[in-house]
C-alpha cells in the first residue's frame, strides 16, 4: 500500500514511517521542517530510523 505520512520528521510520523516501512509499504514523508527544534535532529532521526533512501520526501 502507498502512505503519505505529514509530519515524517517528527517524533510520531518519523515512527508511523519506520513501522509501515517494516511491514512493506511504500512511505512517502512531508515535513515542513520547521525550526520548533533543532532540523538537524529531525534529519538524524528519518535517517537513523528509516534509511537514507527509505522514504520519498516531497
Amino acid at each position: 500500500m502507498r502512505v503519505l505520512v505529514t509530519g515524517c520528521a517528527g517524533f510520531i510520523g518519523s515512527r508511523v514511517a519506520a513501522s509501515l516501512v517494516e511491514h512493506g509499504h511504500e512511505v512517502r514523508g512531508v515535513d515542513n521542517m520547521s525550526d520548533a527544534y533543532d532540523v538537524r535532529m529531525k534529519h538524524w532521526r528519518v535517517e537513523n530510523l528509516l534509511g537514507p533512501s527509505a522514504i520519498e520526501w516531497l
